[in-house]
């Protein structure tokens, strides 16, 4: 009577074989192009940490920092106390530079197909966390939106001098999203004309 080994054996190879198969037919996270914008002629001129408020056509967007403290004077005589408070808030339009970059400070909730939380594969998280070298994990500037706290880091052209650069010079390299305004109003639908 002949053994049942070697016909166990050769059906846990073929079947062995068909999983690697199968393996290597899932598609994998790609991994995005290498940087290609030359920084060389930028050079950093500041960082901010501001809150948008409008996002505009043509990839700009209306940021909101908070103005210079100022000081309140309260009572009278000896009773008199100065405090300090916030400034009137300023807003401006900044423009991306043609390769900046959006990033999240935190990794981003995945989910599944049912709405349930999920796990990132370890391919998924590489892919995140690319380029190399930069902070944060990989967002698109469709991911920026009304209300969000962002941390930009601005650079200016390197012929321009720091003290002559203004508003209008200067470009984002990076816009790292780390939170939300807990305090900003949801935005209401728009009202429906009576007939």
């Amino acid at each position: 009577m002949a053994s049942p080994f070697p016909k166990l054996a050769l059906i846990f190879v073929c079947s062995l074989a068909a999983g690697v198969s199968l393996a290597a037919d899932e598609k994998k996270p790609t991994v995005p192009p290498a940087e290609t914008t030359d920084w060389s002629k930028y050079v950093v001129h500041s960082e901010l940490k501001a809150k948008i408020v409008k996002v505009e056509r043509g990839g700009g967007l209306l940021v909101e920092v908070p103005g210079p403290p100022q000081l309140k004077a309260t009572g009278t005589g000896n009773n008199m106390r100065t405090t300090q408070v916030p400034g009137k808030p300023e807003k401006f339009s900044v423009m991306f530079a043609e390769g900046g970059l959006v990033r999240w400070g935190k990794l981003p909730a995945k989910t599944d197909t049912d709405g349930k939380k999920a796990s990132y594969t370890p391919d998924e998280l590489a892919v995140l966390k690319q380029p190399l070298g930069v902070s944060g994990y990989a967002a698109a500037r469709t991911d920026l939106k009304v209300g969000q706290i962002v941390e930009f880091v601005m650079i200016r052209p390197r012929e321009l001098a720091a003290a002559k650069a203004g508003l209008g010079d200067l470009l984002v390299k990076r816009a790292t999203i780390v939170g939300e305004d807990t305090t900003a109003k949801p935005a209401e639908p728009p009202k429906k004309k009576k007939d």
